[in-house]
């Protein structure tokens, strides 16, 4: 950890030496294993990337819009949000070119993976938190973590899919992906 020194160096050092794989690399690597041919992985790939690269800007619009944030730090987000706006839509153009040019088959498979990402992208992942929260002082830690654990797994992460929204609409199959938007 760059510029940090002392008790809260090495209490992050030893975090980040023992963060456990976020939910949504876990999931990503359940598909990818489960992919029976080099197709399939590669579609699960770009399912996994196109719902990243079209959700992020609207994270990344809130972040540097927010006021109690050091102005550098907005202005590095909004920097960071307006590159990753043109992949986006990079991003949603290849899509759409890949999935026309699929059979019935990939057709198929993209969609069930593409439902599958967009609900590991919402999935709520208490597993870092969990993993800090066990390296600060503070007493009670075990309650903190039973109260997360029982408040949280019925919410979902809330993101903004607009342009997926979009790019599934004009494709016609929206009411095929199993999610819900919005």
């Amino acid at each position: 950890v760059h510029g940090v020194g002392g008790t809260v160096g090495a209490i992050l050092t030893g975090v980040f030496a023992t963060l456990p794989e976020p939910v949504l690399g876990v999931r990503m690597k359940e598909q990818l294993a489960a992919a029976s041919d080099e197709n399939e992985y590669a579609l699960t790939r770009l399912a996994y990337a196109a719902v990243a690269e079209t959700a992020i800007h609207a994270y990344l619009k809130q972040i540097s819009g927010d006021i109690t944030i050091q102005p550098l730090n907005r202005i590095n987000t909004d920097m960071h949000r307006r590159d990753e706006s043109a992949h986006g839509t990079a991003f949603l153009e290849i899509t759409r070119m890949v999935f026309n040019s699929l059979d019935a088959r990939q057709q198929a498979f993209f969609k069930r993976v593409l439902g599958a990402a967009l609900h590991a992208y919402t999935e709520r992942d208490l597993s870092l938190w969990v993993s800090v929260l066990r390296y600060l002082p503070i007493d009670g830690q075990e309650a903190i973590i039973e109260r997360l654990e029982q408040a949280v797994p019925a919410k979902r992460v809330s993101k903004d899919y607009t342009g997926l929204v979009t790019l599934l609409d004009q494709l016609g199959i929206r009411s095929e992906i199993d999610f819900q938007f919005g």
